[in-house]
């Protein structure tokens, strides 16, 4: 059995809003490709996975019991992705971030622009009194 590795034309499926489309037209148009683009990609993608995962009709897709399994996977796939993309950001911010606290604000008025200047790579400084 081959690799179940996804190809980039294979990919834009990925954005799973095809699903819910009525006509292969318009789910087409809410990926924001063509209809015979959508056609390639599909059936690029299922001879990749060796499924099925639509019942093609004239102008109409239905996902069959494999393509829903397939858009489940695909949803949870898309979480971990924006959940790491998230989580990768924060810990980019937090080693370019200082965060001073001083008891009265005058020392904080001239130590941020210093730090600015010192450290220019930091994203941000958090100055509180």
């Amino acid at each position: 059995m081959r690799s179940a590795s996804l190809s980039l034309q294979a990919r834009p499926l990925l954005n799973v809003r095809y699903d819910r489309a009525a006509t292969a037209a318009a789910a087409a148009e809410s990926l924001y490709i063509s209809h015979s683009m959508l056609n390639r990609s599909i059936r690029k993608l299922e001879k990749e996975l060796c499924v099925k995962l639509f019942e093609h009709s004239k102008n109409r897709i239905c996902l069959n019991e494999n393509g829903n399994v397939a858009v489940e996977e695909a949803r949870k796939v898309v979480g971990q992705l924006k959940r790491l993309e998230k989580h990768v950001r924060e810990c980019d911010i937090s080693q370019r971030t200082i965060s001073i606290a001083s008891c009265a604000p005058s020392p904080l008025w001239a130590l941020a622009p210093l730090l600015t200047d010192y450290f220019p790579e930091l994203s941000r400084i958090i100055a509180t009194a």
